[in-house]
């Protein structure tokens, strides 16, 4: 399985691009603001989306994602799925950026299939099984594990360390997880310090930290813990 990174900020407090990544090129979790631009940068032509949760750095992106879509007649099998909601999410993000009568002139979101997701009830694509991961975040959050013949890596959203959240990563052999803050505890977040003993019990699985406030992480020297840049791309196997 492929994972590029093509955004790993938090909202605040970052010099990154909200966090997003690629799987195996045409499969998107999370739209942040400036997804258009990101995906034209790194040439990637997306199909299917995974929300995560309904915050702006993680969704306002998807308006404009869909906007440039339809005016380049570009709707081919384009898939979404979220939390429940989404679809409504994202006609009143119209009516606040554009104006509702943009969405009756044009059919804009009609062009795109919304797709509400239930936790543990997997998502079969081809190739691919995408099963919700209930997170425990300030409102309804989901991560998402994505498992191929070889592999399974666990999205994790916004979320605390939650039960739900130690279970997914117990069944997943890689993780791409939020690390908000260095220091502390961040309500509804997970911080480096509160991930750190759940990495150094999984000597065999890697994490790559996304969501990143800035901090200096020259201290942190677990092999198994990345801080990717974005853009970057790679290529996870089973360990």
């Amino acid at each position: 399985m492929k994972i590029q990174f093509v955004g790993v900020g938090a909202a605040i407090k970052t010099i990154y691009h909200g966090a997003s990544t690629v799987v195996n090129d045409h499969i998107l979790v999370d739209t942040p603001p400036a997804i258009n631009m990101l995906l034209k940068k790194h040439k990637l032509h997306i199909d299917t989306i995974f929300i995560t949760h309904m915050h702006g750095d993680h969704l306002a992106g998807l308006p404009f994602w869909l906007l440039e879509k339809y005016v380049e007649a570009d709707f081919d099998e384009v898939n979404i799925y979220g939390p429940p909601g989404l679809e409504a999410k994202i006609r009143k993000y119209f009516e606040v950026t554009f104006t509702d009568l943009d969405i009756v002139k044009y059919p804009i979101i009609e062009a795109a299939k919304f797709h509400t997701v239930e936790p543990g009830k997997s998502v079969e694509l081809p190739g691919l099984s995408v099963t919700p991961v209930e997170g425990r975040h300030a409102i309804t959050s989901y991560g998402y594990i994505f498992r191929d013949d070889n592999t399974s890596v666990y999205f994790s959203g916004d979320t605390e360390l939650s039960e739900s959240v130690l279970q997914a990563i117990d069944a997943s052999h890689c993780m791409v997880i939020e690390g908000t803050k260095k220091d502390g505890k961040l309500d509804t977040h997970i911080t480096l310090e509160e991930l750190l003993p759940v990495v150094r019990s999984y000597p065999g699985k890697v994490f790559y930290i996304t969501h990143r406030q800035d901090y200096d992480i020259s201290d942190l020297f677990e092999y198994n813990l990345h801080f990717p840049e974005e853009g970057e791309a790679f290529t996870i196997e089973t360990y």
